[in-house]
């Protein structure tokens, strides 16, 4: 080979370079280039690809975990949030027996200083409900109170209450699930004729309940639950202790009462129940404090 040659074969060597190889692009030739750096990368990217995936999933003790944290959470909340209704559920009633006690005062206003009568003998049908529980015994009292109220008849009823009722209102007034949830002290009427007592009769009028949240049975026989039975009147003691009936327990083993003065308060069963006529009933049921279980007519 000549000299000029060689020099032309270098020249040609020279102005065309072997294709450059770029890590993941084509050639010259249109395929791909998998070099060994190349080939890491993807293996990199493909376990960071793999890792995002796992993440994103629960094994499951990871979710066994997960629902034993929410199921302790929910049981340390639980009682938090029922003690928070509760609490809503007394305010109600506090609420419900402030108006009550309010509209008593009106009522002993228009009727020459008396507390709210039973309407006649407590066992005859002049006593015996109309309007707001109809044929209950011993509950006109009810209806006397019930315009000083508005008509409303969901300020009778105590949140926490749930007895059934056995019959509704008369046509014209709204359908209602459930009785009323208060009572009225017995003492508050002379017992032979049902005419309320006249407050100037009174000893410590801001000591003497008039209305309480209500049920039924022996001295610390009813229940605890908001569906006991309920009575219209409470405290009537004769011969015996049993036969008073006891205000409710279910405001937090306690009862919600309202005072002649007007103002409520919360007291516990066993520091507002008497057993029998004692001072505690003395104090805080007999309003002229005669000791008798039974409110003599006015002399």
């Amino acid at each position: 080979m000549q000299t000029s040659d060689r020099i032309s074969v270098k020249l040609r060597d020279v102005a065309q370079p072997p294709p450059a190889v770029f890590h993941g692009q084509k050639h010259s030739r249109g395929r791909l280039c998998h070099t060994p750096r190349f080939q890491r990368e993807k293996d990199e990217l493909n376990k960071v690809m793999l890792g995002i995936q796992n993440s994103q999933s629960f094994t499951l003790i990871e979710l066994l975990v997960v629902i034993a944290i929410i199921s302790i959470l929910a049981a340390l909340l639980m009682p938090a949030l029922k003690n928070a209704q509760e609490s809503a559920r007394m305010v109600k009633c506090i609420s419900n027996l402030k108006q009550m006690a309010a509209g008593a005062t009106m009522y002993a206003d228009d009727n020459n200083g008396r507390a709210i009568t039973w309407g006649g003998v407590w066992w005859t049908a002049p006593a015996t409900g109309v309007v707001v529980m109809p044929n209950t015994t011993m509950g006109r009292w009810l209806d006397l109170l019930f315009p000083y109220l508005g008509n409303k008849i969901e300020v009778l009823e105590c949140p926490s209450q749930k007895t059934l009722r056995s019959e509704q209102m008369p046509a014209g007034y709204p359908y209602r699930k459930y009785t009323v949830g208060y009572l009225m002290n017995v003492q508050a009427a002379e017992l032979w004729n049902g005419n309320g007592i006249a407050l100037s009769r009174y000893s410590n009028i801001a000591g003497k309940v008039l209305f309480a949240d209500g049920s039924y049975g022996g001295v610390g026989s009813q229940q605890t639950s908001p569906d006991n039975n309920w009575d219209t009147l409470s405290c009537r003691v004769e011969s015996y202790a049993n036969q008073i009936r006891p205000i409710s327990r279910r405001h937090r083993n306690g009862a919600c009462l309202a005072f002649f003065d007007g103002h409520v308060k919360w007291m516990s069963y066993t520091d507002a129940m008497p057993t029998a006529v004692n001072a505690l009933y003395r104090d805080l049921w007999d309003p002229d404090e005669d000791w008798s279980a039974e409110t003599p007519a006015s002399p």
